[in-house]
């Protein structure tokens, strides 16, 4: 392992603040990530470091668990002054370490294969980074078995998708897909019930099997689940809300759904 002082003109700094644009991220396959326990479930996952960013301070400090867990690994960590991590950091509040992220490539054979009794997710259109974070976290925590983003959808790498996943993104397979109808059509056909939440649904998702292979759908914060998606899914289901709210918002009623297959399940009745 090598440890450099480092400037604002250097080019490891100029990255960071390159990696902050999706078509940078697309273009290099790399992402970065910010504090001590999202760079924690990095270790702990197949995703592969390239180097870190520290502040002065971070490294004055007298425990370093973390860069001693990386020290045989031969990664290369840059040191800036406190001023500039301020500056280069998405929080507001920097604890001083910053990583840098190989993308790691999955394919939806790898998803659709990697279990008998699928529990996927779609996002359709959610464009709020803090909702897609929060979704997938939940996610995570329920045992989904892949997310699949639908064209439209903000990044999965985006830095607010990444701080409220919480470390997820390391867990939890995570793909952008670009053929909105066609992953509908091929989990069909693959014996997956493909239902949408939807204020039209004609079924509350208590009402229907869960605890077979499964696939649910959310869309976009203002407008839904684009209705050719809804033309060919198995069921629409909504929510109830007796209080006569309009809507909820996608990540709670991402988390009531994905939490209803996890009751089904568990308990094994409807």
């Amino acid at each position: 392992m090598n440890i450099y002082d480092v400037n604002r003109h250097s080019r490891v700094i100029k990255q960071i603040i390159n990696l902050n644009r999706r078509t940078y991220r697309d273009k290099k396959g790399l992402f970065f990530v910010e504090g001590e326990r999202i760079l924690e479930e990095a270790i702990n996952s197949d995703y592969k470091i390239k180097y870190l960013i520290c502040s002065q301070s971070y490294v004055k400090k007298k425990n370093h668990k973390l860069i001693d867990r990386l020290i045989y690994k031969g990664l290369n960590i840059y040191v800036i002054d406190d001023k500039l991590m301020e500056e280069i950091s998405d929080t507001v509040t920097p604890q001083g370490i910053i990583a840098v992220v190989e993308k790691k490539i999955i394919h939806v054979e790898s998803v659709l294969n990697s279990s008998a009794n699928h529990f996927l997710l779609i996002v359709d259109g959610v464009r709020d980074p803090g909702n897609l974070g929060t979704i997938i976290r939940t996610a995570h925590a329920c045992g989904v078995n892949g997310v699949f983003l639908i064209k439209g959808t903000v990044d999965q790498f985006n830095p607010k998708v990444l701080r409220s996943a919480a470390g997820s993104i390391f867990h939890v397979p995570v793909l952008m897909l670009d053929d909105t109808e066609q992953i509908i059509i091929d989990l069909k056909k693959a014996g997956i019930n493909v239902i949408i939440s939807h204020l039209q649904g004609d079924k509350y998702p208590f009402n229907v099997d869960l605890k077979e292979p499964i696939a649910i759908v959310v869309g976009n914060e203002a407008f839904g689940v684009n209705p050719k998606l809804a033309d060919i899914c198995n069921n629409l289901v909504k929510i109830p809300m007796p209080g006569n709210a309009e809507s909820l918002n996608v990540a709670v009623a991402a988390g009531i759904l994905m939490y209803e297959v996890v009751r089904q399940r568990l308990i094994g009745i409807l």
